[in-house]
């Protein structure tokens, strides 16, 4: 049989060494790239067009091929454009298949790769779509050192900023690795691990995962004693476990971590400093935890960011501040004392509009405090809050009503606020504002026209009353919250005033005009022990006028003041009596309050 006489010159190898001289092309072209784009920019971008044959050969070269491959993909993806263009020539999945199937250096780069891809808001979700978040965790539990540190990172620029993905990798089993990483890891390991933690803690369930894993006392241990980089992160971490989430504030603070957060908020990094305050800021929600910082020495720190850091630092230190002097009559003399009334009121004046908000919560704490009332005026503090209650935004209206309210209390002050303009917004607020800004600016009211009703500040009564702040305070007292009721009430009982004693004889005119008689009844009768002690003295004070004196009658009140002389607080029987002695004046009256059983419990409160 005769053959073809040019084959006896063709060995039979020569086709299959041809096609391995070929592999070896392709796996020293992928390898030469790799080589060449590290920390080369001019090169990775260079390459970017020549992306399509890396991504063929990491999905279907040889073994050598593909850890190639995924070695100058991931060298590459450090280049923003080049991001997109691998996502888009399809490179996505041969990763994934190369980190959840591949040799031990294709984990390693494919891991690589991702991380640097995950970077890139569509690639977190293409990543996820593709299955790349069960090899990852595998990975950040189970690879190599290299392979974990990896994993750890993809991990957290995956839940960077997407929630989805922050779901899925709890879902996976995430949380457990990352937590061990963290505990027992290389440094890098330690690093990637924190930063993935801080990002998963945005999630409510996964706030209570990590703690339940036991992430809480490594994220500690990094925060006190771990690199740069650790500490930040650690310090993120435990700002966002403690957000909103009441056991953790617990936990935290009983696993140490107040010390080293007052560390890193006096002499940390710009942003160890930020996370840090931004923790303490939510510990501080706690009772323990207001006392424990301050002991610390966790004021000074925070009043120097207040004065003098970042636009975020002095944010969450306004806010920490504010946590701090609620409730926490120490705290709000340390503040005072450590200088925080001046960067406070600096901020609610020309802050952010957090600054302002955050400020105007703190300064409201603070004039809980006689001192600090005095203090905050004495710093300029009051025109800024008039003018955040006059046009702030939602919150920083309601804090700035609160703060002024505190400090109506003082007398001076109350000259001083309606001097800067205060009235009109505050009975603005009272009319149409959110149910917590009328329960504040009725207080305030309150307050300016003087608390006890008696004295107060005469001014201050005609002015509410021409700014039309007696319409909305009868309002509230009828139909207002339990908080507004009371503080409308006292209100009005102020605005009253008793005859020589700044009383204001109009205003007890235009009450009634404006239907407060009714609703001041009705609290007298049925309100809470405040609504009754306020309205039965707004009623008093309104006696003194004789159409008035009729007019309670005949709305039933003096029931209501009997009950409330014979057996009320010692203040309701107080201003109950007083009631009943100004509708004494009418003749009707006298027997009305004598057959309604008045004359016993006047009798055994005259003894």
């Amino acid at each position: 049989m005769k053959s073809d006489p040019e084959a006896k010159w063709v060995p039979e190898a020569k086709a299959p060494r041809l096609r391995r001289w070929l592999g070896r092309a392709k796996m020293h072209a992928a390898l030469a790239l790799a080589n060449v784009a590290v920390n080369n920019d001019i090169n990775k971008v260079a390459i970017e067009g020549r992306i399509t044959p890396l991504v063929a050969v990491a999905a279907s070269g040889t073994e050598e091929q593909k850890e190639y491959a995924a070695m100058a993909l991931a060298n590459i993806a450090v280049n923003a454009n080049n991001k997109v263009a691998i996502r888009r020539e399809g490179g996505i999945a041969p990763l994934v298949a190369l980190a959840a199937s591949g040799t031990e250096k294709q984990k390693e780069y494919a891991a690589m790769a991702l991380a640097y891809l995950a970077v890139n808001a569509n690639n977190k979700v293409a990543i996820a779509e593709a299955g790349g978040i069960a090899p990852l965790v595998a990975l950040a539990a189970l690879g190599t050192e290299k392979q974990k540190e990896n994993a750890a990172l993809v991990l957290a620029d995956l839940a960077a900023g997407n929630a989805n993905n922050k779901v899925a990798i709890a879902e996976a089993g995430g949380i457990a690795p990352l937590v061990a990483l963290a505990v027992s890891g290389t440094e890098k390991q330690k690093e990637n691990a924190a930063r993935a933690l801080a990002y998963l803690t945005v999630n409510a369930n996964n706030q209570v995962a990590i703690a339940e894993a036991g992430g809480i006392a490594p994220l500690v241990a990094l925060a006190a004693s771990g690199m740069e980089k650790q500490k930040e992160y650690a310090a993120r971490a435990l700002a966002n476990l403690t957000f909103d989430h009441a056991n953790n504030k617990v936990v935290i603070a009983k696993s140490g971590g107040i010390a080293p957060l007052v560390a890193l908020a006096a002499s940390g990094t710009e942003k160890q400093k930020e996370y840090a305050t931004q923790a303490l800021a939510n510990l501080a929600v706690n009772d323990n935890n207001q006392v424990a910082i301050a002991e610390f020495n966790g004021i000074a720190p925070l009043v120097a960011l207040a004065d003098s850091g970042t636009e975020e630092q002095k944010e969450y230190a306004a806010l920490a501040l504010a946590n701090l002097a609620a409730g926490n009559a120490n705290n709000e003399v340390a503040i005072a004392e450590a200088g925080g009334i001046a960067p406070l009121v600096a901020l609610a004046a020309s802050g952010t509009e957090k600054q302002k908000e955050n400020a105007a919560q703190a300064l409201a704490d603070l004039a809980v405090n006689d001192n600090n009332q005095v203090a905050i005026a004495e710093a300029g503090g009051i025109a800024p809050l008039v003018a955040l209650a006059a046009s702030g935004t939602e919150k920083q209206m309601e804090y700035a009503a609160l703060a002024l309210a505190n400090l109506a209390v003082n007398d001076n002050n109350q000259v001083a606020i309606a001097e800067a303009g205060g009235i009109a917004p505050l009975v603005a607020l009272a009319a149409s504002g959110t149910e917590e800004q009328k329960e504040y600016a009725a207080l305030a009211l309150a307050g300016l026209a003087g608390l006890a009703g008696l004295a107060g500040n005469a001014n201050n009564k005609v002015a509410i009353a021409e700014a039309g702040g007696i319409a909305p305070l009868v309002a509230l007292a009828a139909s207002g919250t339990e908080e507004q009721k009371e503080y409308a009430a006292l209100a009005l009982a102020g605005l009253a005033g008793l005859a020589g004693l700044a009383g204001n004889a109009n205003n007890k005119v235009a009450i009634a005009e404006a239907g407060g008689i009714a609703p001041l009844v009705a609290l007298a009768a049925s309100g809470t022990e405040k609504q009754m002690e306020y309205a039965a003295l707004a009623l008093a004070n309104l006696a003194v006028n004789d159409n008035n004196q009729v007019a309670i009658a005949e709305a039933g009140g003096i029931a209501p003041l009997v009950a409330l002389a014979a057996s009320g607080t010692e203040k309701q029987k107080e201003n109950a009596a007083l009631a009943l002695a100004n509708l004494a004046f009418t003749a009707n009256n006298q027997v009305a309050i004598a057959e309604a059983g008045g004359i016993a419990p006047l009798v055994a409160l005259a003894a």
